[in-house]
Order: structure tokens, then sequence, then C-alpha cells
């Protein structure tokens, strides 16, 4: 080749930098300073070196005073994550750009997230130990850009922040994480920035004319202030494509063509663009915004010349919301308004502004808003308002004996906030409920009857009840008639009184009903002992909560004895007559040779008048009541897992109330429930205790032994006025349903100061458990196998 040749760039293979790093960059000087906005349009990102590692290309320069940087990462700005919103906390699960400068014995980190959050520490290093600076705050200027396929930042950091003298080279790296990718300009160790002192070196033209076609809805003069040249101008040539794809990132422009064609003194210029959808708009404003500060957020709405790209702005306010998301703001919507010269962006954090009920007939609108509590309202995520709207039926049961339930809840938009729509059910104001009644035991043999309720929602409520059963082995007939009436709103007070003649037990703590009687029916074994008692009772109930409740009464009853008239079971191999021969004959109170069952333990009989107040507390995460003689009882639930279960009882009775029995009795239960993993560990300790010993009935005492007390003893086979149980189970998930269990029963009787110990192993095979208990104490003692149907408490 004959002739002139300008030499541009002379590139050399390339060994690292100085000893200890392994690459090195040059920071050129720029006499014009980018502006930090987010749209790199500025002639300083021109010409100078680029580095691109992974999907991200950076260029960095300086004046002297600050270093300059344009960092841009090619991704999905839908992958990208954003949760950090204060300065100086770590980033941990946000997208980031780190960069690492290195100057002596210190390590300045800076690191920033799409939404411009800044977390910057320097590290001293001294003598093998690091200590870590997080007040180092440098002031700096950071402009996020996002588009279709990128994310960037500008950044403008001064070089006194990291030293007072003038800075000729740094330790250097630079690392980017956007979604799944990652990547790193030195992977192992850091480069070098040498800040040189000289502008890069670029062959540039004049630029005579610029011919611009089609730019609307921007005019000649606007596009010209975007693309930064103007007639006159030295431009780049070789660096028209990079100058290109920077005016692609301001997300102004879809595309752009940028033609030259050689003049007499120069070069001329064709532009040829074609623009985004843009909005046009001198300001931004903020509305709704609490949780975030609107201040920076507003800034991230930059615009360039009055003017912000549609997809840009779109884009920044789905991020915005992906950050409440990540916050646990499951509701929070952002939205755009764009209107003449300005544009709203909207937050919607989740603010309930108003409600509207439907179902409803007598429960009036008013009611329901007012129970709800003050409206405009902030609710984060699903659970909080499935929490408020629990609390409200709960409050409008309080206030309405009418309402039934909550049956379905939505959120509709609106503008600035939602509207909750409510579906609620109402109860009918009279309702009547029949049950059938079956039982069997030795006292009374096969137990027929029925129950029945009628209710009534009409002025506060209440309820009239009647329970009628006959044994048809004892030819005894029992009745319970009672009614309720509440009188308060809230609180759930109700009086009652009840008329009764019936047959009672204290071993309900012991064992449940159905167990007693699959235990008596099929294998002969009676685990409860039965009185009869005859009488009336008032009380007053009130819910003090939800998981509370309390009960305050007057009991006057007279008690009798009541003896076991049948041995009968479906599996005693008897002299005579097929199984269905003796069910019949069991019904007709046939009667088998005494000694098969266990005989009914005779009470003390006489007249009680009592005073008593019963209270419990229920905080279990699976609550159980049912009804007994037709009032309601807590009782263990397989499906509880944590949670707390107490009742406390207080009776008073003779004195000045009169009747047959003189004392003061006070019980007691508290249980634990604890389930972490695959293990279980629930805790029971329950007593009774009266000063007046030896004055109390049979039907008062206390007594361990046996199935759901001391399961290494037998039945019943400790008594005492006063007493401690404590029991321990623990339970270790196998599979599936299948637990091994292990326990301890500890007793102290108090009067007799005596302490009797007995321990164990089961296996629970779902609702079944088998166990397998010890005397603990007494060697000589056999081992004792139960079979339980449930929980044991």
């Amino acid at each position: 080749y004959e002739g002139n040749v300008w030499i541009k760039k002379v590139t050399l293979p390339h060994h690292g930098g100085k000893e200890g790093y392994a690459r090195r960059y040059v920071c050129s000087l720029t006499d014009i300073p980018p502006k930090i906005d987010g749209y790199p349009n500025d002639r300083a990102w021109w010409d100078g070196d680029y580095i691109e590692f992974g999907k991200a290309r950076a260029i960095f320069r300086h004046d002297g005073e600050k270093v300059y940087g344009l960092i841009v990462i090619r991704c999905d700005p839908d992958q990208l994550k954003v949760k950090t919103v204060n300065r100086d906390e770590k980033l941990r699960s946000d997208s980031y750009i780190r960069l690492t400068f290195i100057k002596g014995r210190r390590r300045y980190t800076l690191m920033v997230n799409p939404i411009e959050t800044i977390y910057d520490a320097v590290t001293y290093s001294s003598d093998g130990e690091n200590r870590t600076d997080e007040s180092w705050n440098p002031i700096l200027e950071i402009g996020s850009g996002i588009g279709a396929d990128f994310w960037l930042i500008e950044l403008a950091m001064p070089l006194r922040s990291i030293s007072r003298t003038p800075i000729k080279e740094l330790g250097f790296n630079i690392e980017v994480k956007a979604g799944d990718m990652k990547a790193k300009w030195v992977e192992e160790e850091n480069g070098e920035m040498i800040l040189s002192q000289e502008p890069p070196k670029t062959w540039t033209s004049k630029l005579e004319k610029i011919t611009v076609e089609d730019s609307e809805p921007l005019k000649k003069p606007e596009l010209l202030r975007l693309i930064n040249m103007k007639e006159g101008d030295q431009i780049p040539l070789d660096d028209l494509e990079i100058i290109r794809d920077n005016l692609l990132l301001t997300g102004v422009l879809q595309d752009i063509s940028l033609v030259v064609e050689k003049s007499d003194n120069g070069v001329n210029l064709t532009v040829k663009p074609l623009l985004s959808d843009l909005y046009f708009v001198r300001e931004v404003e903020i509305s709704g915004m609490r949780f975030l500060d609107a201040a920076r957020m507003r800034r991230i709405f930059r615009t360039i010349d009055g003017i912000i790209p549609e997809e840009r702005a779109k884009l920044w306010a789905e991020m915005i919301e992906r950050v409440y998301k990540a916050k646990s703001y499951d509701f929070a919507k952002v939205k755009l308004h764009p209107e003449e010269e300005r544009m709203i962006v909207e937050v919607n954090e989740g603010i309930i502004n108003d409600l509207r009920i439907s179902g409803a007939r007598r429960i009036k609108y008013d009611v329901v808003k007012k129970t709800f509590g003050k409206l405009p309202l902030l609710v984060k995520n699903r659970s909080d308002l499935e929490r408020r709207v629990h609390d409200l039926e709960r409050k409008l049961r309080g206030e309405s004996n009418l309402f039934g339930a909550i049956k379905n809840w939505r959120l509709e938009e609106m503008k600035g906030g939602y509207l909750l729509r409510l579906q609620i059910v109402e109860r009918k104001p009279l309702s009547s409920h029949i049950s059938p009644i079956f039982d069997f035991n030795r006292v009374h043999g096969v137990v027929l009857g029925g129950k029945y309720q009628v209710s009534s929602k009409l002025y506060r409520g209440g309820r009239l009840y009647a329970e009628v059963k006959k044994g048809f082995s004892s030819d005894i007939w029992d009745y319970n008639l009672g009614a309720e009436k509440r009188i308060t709103h809230r609180g759930g007070v109700t009086l009652g009184v009840q008329a009764y003649k019936m047959t009672d037990t204290n071993d309900l703590w012991r064992i449940s009903r159905i167990e007693n009687l699959l235990a008596e029916l099929i294998f002969g074994k009676a685990y409860m002992d039965f009185f009869r008692r005859e009488g009336w009772e008032v009380y007053s109930s009130a819910e003090l909560h939800d998981r509370f409740r309390l009960r305050i009464g007057y009991t006057d009853d007279r008690y009798e004895s009541l003896a076991k008239t049948t041995d009968w079971y479906l599996f005693y191999k008897g002299e005579k007559g097929e199984p269905r021969r003796r069910i019949y004959n069991a019904r007709r109170g046939w009667r088998l040779p005494k000694g098969q069952k266990r005989e009914n333990p005779a009470i003390d009989e006489g007249e009680m008048k009592s005073l008593w107040i019963r209270l419990y507390v229920d905080l279990r995460d699976s609550r159980r009541w049912e009804r007994y003689h037709l009032l309601e009882y807590p009782f263990p639930d397989r499906r509880t897992r944590n949670g707390w279960l107490a009742y406390l009882g207080i009776e008073s009775a003779g004195g000045r109330l009169g009747g047959d029995f003189d004392f003061s009795l006070l019980q007691f239960m508290i249980v634990r429930y604890n389930r972490f993993g695959r293990n279980r560990l629930d805790i029971r300790l329950m007593g009774s205790y009266t000063p007046d010993k030896g004055r109390l009935p049979v039907q008062r005492k206390s007594y361990l032994g046996g199935m759901g007390s001391l399961r290494g003893y037998h039945f019943k086979e400790f008594q005492d006025d006063s007493l401690l149980l404590l029991n321990l189970d623990y339970g270790l998930k196998l599979s599936g349903g299948i637990w091994l269990d292990m326990f301890l029963d500890a007793g102290y009787l108090w009067y007799r100061d005596e302490t009797v110990v007995s321990s164990g192993f089961g296996f629970n095979l779902g609702p079944i458990r088998i166990d397998f208990a010890q005397a603990l104490g007494d060697p000589d003692r056999e081992m004792i196998a139960s079979l339980r149907i449930g929980r044991v408490f």
C-alpha cells in the first residue's frame, strides 16, 4: 500500500498488569463530564476503552475530581430481583452491580441494585485481619436505566472519597448479577485501573451538515439534543456503532440509522430515527407511597428533555410493584396516569377505602362497616386480610345473633385503593336440632334416647333443650330440661337454668365416652364409674374472648349410687345363645353370672348444695369442644399440634348453703402441646386440693391408676383427697401415620405423702394407640398393655 496511513490503535498481546493484578484497564481523561441520569447519550461514553465480560460491558472516565462509569447488563428485566430499599443494607438476594477499588490496605466496595439502593463499605486489612466499616458513605450520583433487554447504571464518585492525594492507579474489579446470570471481570483476583491524564486518541471529522428524516413527534432541535450532536462538532466516525448502541439504551428510540457521507471539509450526517412510544412530561408525582421513599422512587422516573419512554416507565412501575411483593405487600399495585406535561405514579400499597356487603337482610351495612374498623385501612398480605375478616366474623357474632358467617370475600380495585366485598350468610331466626342417643355400659346396658334443641337468634338469642334416654337393663329413665338466654351482645354473657335426673361420671378426663362404650360392648372392660344425681342448677356463662370461657353457678343435687345390672358383652362365651340372641336378651336385662365386669362403686348418698366457678382457656391451634348433658366442654383433638389448654375449677358446698356435705375443693389442669418437625412432646399437669381432709364425698375424691393416669398401675389403685398428676408423652414420627411413643407418668398423693411413677412406650397407628407401661420401683409387677382410640390427653 502506498500513501499515508492514520494508525488509530495498536493492540498487543496482553499478559496482565502489574505484579499482583491479573488485568489492567486504562480510565481515560474526559473534559465533558457525563450527566448522571440513566440515559447514556453523553459524549463521554463515545470513546474510551470498554470492558466486556459475560453479558455485561462497562466504560469508565475521569476528570481529575470524579470517576464516572457506565455499566450495561443484557438481561430480561423480569428476572431482576429487588428487595432492599435502605442504604447500607446488604444486597443479599438482589440483582446488583458491584465495584471494588483497592488503595493500599483499604478495599472500597460499592454495590447498587436496580432501584438505586446503595451498599458501600471500606475494609481495612492489618496483620492478616480484616475490619469492615459501613459508615463510609461517599457522595455518589447514581442513575439507573431499564429497557426490554437491559439494565444499566451511570455513576459518579469523588476520587477524594478514596484518597485525598492524587490517584494514578487503583486495584479494581467489577461484578454483576442479574437473575441467574453472574459474571466478574477478573474471576480469582483483581485487576488494575490506570487513571490516564490524557483523553483517548480518536479519529474525528468535522460535522458540516445534519439532515433529520421523519422525527415526529420530536422536532429536529429536540432530536439533536438527544443524540448530542450539532453542526460544526467533531465526531469519531469509528465509534458511530457505539454511539448508536448508547442512543438505543435511552429507550427513546426503537432504532436509528446514522449515515455518513464525505463532504469538502468534513462529513454530512443523515439521521433516520424510529421513535418509541413516549410520555411528554415535565413533572412526575408519586401518590399513595408510604412504605418506600417517594422522593427516591421519583428519581428513577427521570426524564430526558421532558421525555420518558413509555416502556421504561412501565418497567419501573413493575419493578416498584416487585419490591412491594418482596416485602410481603401482596395487594400492592402501581399504575401510571400520564396527563398533560405531568405523570402521576399512583401507588396502592393495599389500602382498603370502602367495603360493600351482600346476602344480608337483617344485618345493616352500617353495623358491618363500624365493626370492621376505621377506613382507609392498610392490609399487607392475604393472611393479614384473612385475619381481619376472621376478627370481623368474631365481632359480628358478638354484635348480632343473626350473623352466621362470611362466606366469601374479594378485593376490587377502585380509585386510590381497594373495595372489599363481603358475602354474608345470616342465620335463621329460629332453628331446631334433634339427634339420637346410643350408649352401652354395665349400669344401664343398652341406652337409647334423644336430644332436642330449639335456638332463637332474636332479642340477643337463647335456646331451649331437652334430653331423654332409657337404660334397658336397669329400666331407669334419665332426663335433662333446660333454657338459656343471652343477655349481652358483647362478651357472650348468658343465663341458664336446668332441671334433671341423670346419670353422671367424673371419668371423662381419663377416657372418652366412645372408648368406654367399645370397651364394655366388645371386651367387657369398664373404665367409667357412674352415679345418679337429681336436682336443678342455675348458671351464668361468659365468653371473655374466643379462647376464654367462664361459668359460675349454683347446684342443688341429690346423689344416689347405681349398681351394675349386666355383665354382657359381645365376645363373652356364655352358656347359651348366639350373639344375636345375647343382644336381644341384653335389651331385656338378661344377666350373666356376677364377676365378669368390675362392680360400679357406691358413692356417699345425700343432698349437695354448692356454689362453683369454672374457667376454661383454650389456646390450641386445633380445638375440639363437645356437649355433655347439653353444655360444652373441651376435649382432646388429634389434629392439635401446638398450644395450651387449661382449666380451673373452684367449688364450695355446705356451710350456709345447707345440705349433707360441707367442703371446699380446687381442681386444675394445664396441658401444653408441642410439635417440632417429626417430634411431639405433650405435657399435662393436673391436680386437686381440699383443706377439708376426710370430708370429701366419694364422688369428689381423686383417683389415680390405670387408663389415662398412671398407666403402669391398676385402675384407680390410688385414692386421696388431694393429689398431683404429671404426664409426659414424647412421640417420634416413623412413617406416615406411624409414631413411636415414650411416656412417663408421676403422681403425688398429698395427704399420704406418697409418690408413684410409671413409664412405658407405645405405637400410634393412625387413630389407634397401643401402650405398654411398667410401674417403677416395683419389679414384681407385670407390664400393663392398653388400647386407645384418639389422643390420650
